[in-house]
C-alpha cells in the first residue's frame, strides 16, 4: 500500500469508508447509536443509557451484539470486497 499511487490510495481509502458506512446501516438505529456513542464519542454506559431511555446493562448489550455483527456480517448482508481484513478494528481493537 505504500508503493500505490496517492490516488489509488484515495479511492481505496474512499472505499473502504462506504463499506464501512454500509455495514454500520445494517445495524438496527438504536444499536448504531450506541456504538458511535460508545466507540467513537467515548461516553459511558450511564451516559448512553440516559440519552437513549436505557439502562446501563441493556447499552452494554447492544454494544456487544453490535460490534459482534460488525466483526460477523450476516450472509444477508456480506462485508463488501476489500473490507475482511481491516472490518473488526476500524472502531475498536479486538483482544
Amino acid at each position: 500500500m505504500e508503493d500505490a499511487d496517492p490516488a489509488d490510495r484515495i479511492i481505496l481509502g474512499e472505499g473502504v469508508d462506504l463499506a464501512f458506512v454500509r455495514l454500520l446501516q445494517s445495524l438496527r438505529p438504536v444499536d448504531r447509536i450506541v456504538l458511535v456513542l460508545a466507540d467513537v464519542v467515548g461516553m459511558s454506559h450511564q451516559e448512553i443509557a440516559d440519552a437513549v431511555g436505557s439502562t446501563p446493562a441493556a447499552t452494554r448489550q447492544r454494544l456487544r451484539r453490535a460490534r459482534a455483527a460488525l466483526a460477523s456480517p450476516s450472509e444477508d448482508s456480506p462485508a463488501p470486497p476489500g473490507l475482511q481484513t481491516s472490518r473488526t478494528c476500524i472502531l475498536w481493537p479486538l483482544p
